[in-house]
């Protein structure tokens, strides 16, 4: 979390545009209500896609022991074609919002950038003498204040949702809620949020034992701690969902970063009793479903193409499969329109001359073809 704060301004000069693209597939033909009712049927069940929990397999320096991970919360496991829009958001009313307490005089200044397709661009930045500063492109939203720079200090978002931080994910502040925080963020960002997320407590109580702060030179630096932590920086740290067909959505983070990890989901907001403190806010969009359904293959396609890739790689590596989910990515097809596409996130780990690391793979879930997003 603390290297994209600093990597955020060379971000943001990673823009696109979002528009919608639809393309609806309709039919005239008329059938006897039982003759399309069975033939509807048949199509959902032939469409409807069912995974083991548990993949395993061994074969020469690959080995698979995945969890399969399909966290679907529709009724069905059915998979739609569809389109994404992305979700615009009015800057100079946010900035209105964002600063309409503050009793500081904002400045305001301008950058020239060059967009994701090559387009010139800008990027608008507005900061007050306390360093209250909002950057603003058209793929990319970030806003810091002086308490988050502390919270940055005290607080390491996981890469994962189930690695323990020492923070809650469940508990509240007496009068502060969660629900009031997610009221307060609708409010400031004027724009519908998902409301699926995941939320961490961070008293101050805490955060003030946690701060640790390095210098330059990587010593610690005591006197940059904050000295005077109080109920007011009691803070909840949003993570935000979105879903499509039931199922958790991703892209890479401003185009480039790939990782599936929460640092790169596209909302993050941190809120205390006082106000807005953090956002990063890129591409949120809303979907369009339809009609057509999209047959995913069994894992048993996918793990067989992941097989024939890494067998193919020279050396004495070995590779353990360590897990597979499935989630809906949106798919930039054009300068300005994406396709949903339902994908699997694969994490392999490997052993190369008894050091290990991992890294990720992804597959589109109905074609077993691996997606190359960089």
């Amino acid at each position: 979390m603390k290297e994209k704060v600093y990597i955020m301004l060379l971000l943001l000069c990673m823009v696109a545009g979002c528009s919608q693209n639809k393309d609806k597939k309709e039919t005239n033909t008329k059938m006897p209500d039982n003759m399309e009712q069975e033939e509807s049927d048949s199509k959902v069940e032939g469409a409807e896609y069912s995974f083991p929990d548990k993949f395993e397999k061994k074969s020469g320096n690959v080995s698979f022991q995945t969890q399969i991970i399909v966290n679907n919360i529709s009724k069905k496991n059915i998979f739609y074609k569809g389109t994404a829009k992305c979700i615009q958001i009015d800057v100079e009313k946010l900035k209105e919002r964002l600063f309409e307490d503050i009793d500081e005089e904002v400045e305001s200044h301008v950058m020239e950038s060059t967009n994701y397709v090559g387009e010139k661009g800008e990027i608008k930045i507005w900061q007050t003498a306390s360093n209250r500063t909002l950057y603003s492109s058209n793929v990319n939203i970030s806003y810091t204040t002086p308490l988050y720079t502390h919270i940055n200090q005290a607080f390491t978002l996981p890469e994962r949702e189930n690695e323990d931080t020492g923070y809650s994910t469940t508990k509240g502040f007496e009068g502060f809620t969660r629900k009031q925080a997610w009221n307060e963020i609708k409010r400031i960002l004027g724009i519908q949020i998902p409301e699926e997320y995941i939320c961490y407590t961070l008293p101050f109580q805490e955060m003030e034992k946690r701060e640790i702060v390095f210098d330059l030179n990587g010593n610690e630096d005591i006197s940059a701690k904050k000295t005077d932590w109080n109920e007011n920086d009691d803070t909840y740290f949003f993570v935000f969902r979105n879903r499509y067909c039931g199922l958790p959505t991703y892209h890479p983070f401003c185009y480039t970063l790939n990782k599936d990890i929460l640092e790169n989901m596209p909302l993050q907001v941190a809120i205390s009793r006082k106000g807005i403190e953090y956002i990063s806010l890129e591409r949120i969009f809303e979907y369009e479903t339809e009609n057509e359904m999209i047959e995913l293959v069994p894992f048993e396609k996918i793990a067989e193409a992941l097989e024939i890739q890494l067998t193919s790689i020279l050396g004495d590596q070995t590779y353990t499969v360590k897990s597979a989910e499935l989630k809906a990515m949106e798919r930039l097809t054009g300068q300005d329109s994406y396709e949903m596409v339902p994908i699997w996130i694969i994490r392999v780990e490997t052993n190369d001359s008894g050091e290990t690391y991992q890294f990720q793979k992804i597959f589109d879930a109905s074609t077993a073809k691996e997606l190359i997003l960089s």
